[in-house]
């Protein structure tokens, strides 16, 4: 566990709750504090938009210059990291992410188009970035074709390979299994985040931890898109709790306070979301659901939707 490295997503993954917008004080505020904390890396946005496209976008949905440089005067000691999907990227906007001082990129690995990674990843070796791989909606995936995409990453000297839960569908056990499989079959450090659709996103991160998971994503009060994630200061209380103290907690807690008081979009694990978990739906399928609600009548549609959807799968895989 003193290997763990922990990467705050509190402007990234917490930018879905605001569209990306933050005021420049709150931006100075969390960066500041987790700066100071010892966090390793923070994670200030997407370059140039998320997957799909979004009206109004705020800065940390784009990260273009200024918005960068103002990050880079609050984060001192911490490593600046910015996330983006490959088709979104050309080769100036690494140089100029670069020359803002980033530091670390994590690209987002497209499953269904695995070239677009690799022509991403050509690009970006040409700098000196940390490059972090990102690989989402892993319970939709078998372990043996989450195996095979890493063996292939690791090819490329990457610093590590993040797997995401992004329903947030999965079990202790079954996070236990799954890295215990990818331990032995491949090389490259692994890192894992988790959501809390099921209010198992600190089991999860434990029982990642546990199997020998070296990179950790956080973010504080567990802001983020749906359920929210993993909390900082909840799995850093654990540490702490094992005697593994790297990091502040006392700070910590101080700043996820002040983001529930300043945002009104504490995750509360809203029940459409727990649903969602349980049939590891994404937040995409929860579209095509609709948006009338009634916990009952959606936990059946979601059923329903989850079974014809497992059918299709099987004959079209």
């Amino acid at each position: 566990m003193n290997n763990i490295q922990l990467l705050d997503v509190t402007l990234r993954d917490g930018g879905y709750k605001t569209n990306f917008h933050f005021s420049l004080e709150m931006i100075k505020s969390i960066l500041t504090t987790l700066d100071q904390s010892g966090v390793d890396y923070i994670e200030v946005g997407y370059r140039n938009g998320p997957f799909k496209s979004m009206p109004n976008l705020g800065d940390a949905g784009m990260c273009a210059r200024d918005y960068l440089e103002y990050c880079r005067k609050w984060v001192k000691l911490a490593k600046l990291t910015v996330i983006f999907h490959p088709k979104n990227i050309q080769p100036h906007d690494l140089n100029e992410m670069l020359d803002c001082g980033v530091q670390s990129i994590r690209i987002c690995f497209p499953a269904q188009n695995p070239a677009l990674w690799f022509k991403s990843i050509h690009m970006a070796k040409q700098n000196n970035f940390e490059i972090f791989v990102n690989i989402t909606r892993i319970s939709q995936y078998t372990r043996e074709q989450i195996c095979e995409w890493i063996i292939e990453i690791a090819k490329y000297d990457v610093k590590g390979v993040y797997l995401a839960d992004s329903n947030g569908s999965l079990t202790p056990q079954e996070i236990e299994n799954l890295f215990g499989f990818l331990k032995e079959k491949c090389q490259v450090p692994l890192g894992f985040h988790a959501h809390d659709n099921l209010f198992l996103a600190q089991a999860n991160a434990v029982a990642a931890i546990k199997q020998g998971v070296q990179f950790i994503d956080a973010s504080l009060s567990g802001l983020g898109k749906g359920a929210g994630n993993l909390r900082t200061e909840g799995i850093v209380s654990f540490l702490h709790s094992e005697g593994i103290k790297q990091y502040d907690l006392c700070k910590l807690i101080e700043a996820a306070e002040y983001v529930k008081l300043k945002l009104d979009t504490a995750n509360n694990s809203p029940a459409k979301d727990i649903i969602l978990g349980v049939f590891d739906l994404s937040q995409d399928d929860a579209v095509n659901l609709g948006e009338f609600f009634n916990s009952k009548d959606y936990y059946y549609k979601a059923e329903q939707y989850y079974s014809d959807r497992k059918v299709v799968l099987e004959i079209d895989p």
